[in-house]
């Protein structure tokens, strides 16, 4: 069974699982927060020192390398022009819009302690409905294997342009699902699986899944050794 070959009640089963396994999922609500009420360098920092711990843990500067960071993207307005986009809705053959999605990324993952993973982290946090997180083990799948043709020789591994195909792919594999089904379906029958211990910490922090967050919950289990499929 291929990615496009995945049916939406697979795709929830999988982002469950994740929820069943994963106990660091109250941090988004609480990283999430601190991004709508004006700080998203502590936001960010307290992501990556949860979800990046392995690489951004190791840097006793983090929080200032995130701050510059956010400030150079600030300055050039990159994620100003991306606001209102969703991976549903966003041109990805624009030119205009994938020279953006490139530059930010570079600027995120050219940052010592935040780096590739983190990188995508990052953008997700700041515009959930647009950006798709990855990791090590999701890269290696997307880039070596289920996209291939669109990836390996194409690009080099982990990079800007390896990052937006990245993007592309997930918009196809998502547009695949809403084929059988709803956003706003997939979301409600998502919301109404979580436990409801984490319901109560998502409610509490007014947060909620979009299908981004849910497609890195599906690729991670799949494809980052949470479970052997």
């Amino acid at each position: 069974m291929t990615m496009l070959e995945v049916s939406v009640d697979v795709f929830l089963e999988k982002c469950d699982t994740f929820h069943g396994c994963e106990n660091r999922s109250p941090i988004f609500p609480l990283a999430s927060w601190y991004v709508r009420n004006g700080g998203r360098v502590g936001g960010v920092s307290l992501l990556l020192n949860t979800w990046n711990q392995r690489w951004s843990g190791k840097y006793d500067d983090l929080t200032k390398q995130v701050k510059c960071a956010l400030e150079k993207i600030t300055e050039d307005n990159l994620l100003e022009e991306l606001d209102g986009f969703s991976l549903l809705s966003i041109d990805l053959d624009d030119n205009e819009i994938r020279n953006q999605v490139r530059e930010v990324y570079r600027i995120l993952r050219e940052t010592e302690a935040i780096k590739k993973t983190g990188a995508s982290k990052t953008l997700h946090l700041l515009n959930q409905e647009l950006f798709v997180m990855w990791d090590d083990g999701i890269r290696e799948k997307y880039h070596k294997e289920l996209f291939k043709d669109k990836h390996y020789r194409q690009h080099s591994f982990e990079g800007k342009e390896c990052y937006l195909q990245f993007l592309v792919d997930c918009q196809t594999i998502l547009k695949s699902f809403l084929r059988d089904s709803s956003r706003e379906r997939i979301l409600e029958e998502h919301h109404g699986n979580l436990s409801s211990f984490t319901q109560t910490i998502y409610d509490k922090f007014g947060y909620r899944e979009t299908l981004t967050k849910m497609m890195d919950e599906f690729n991670f289990v799949r494809f980052s050794g949470m479970i052997e499929d």
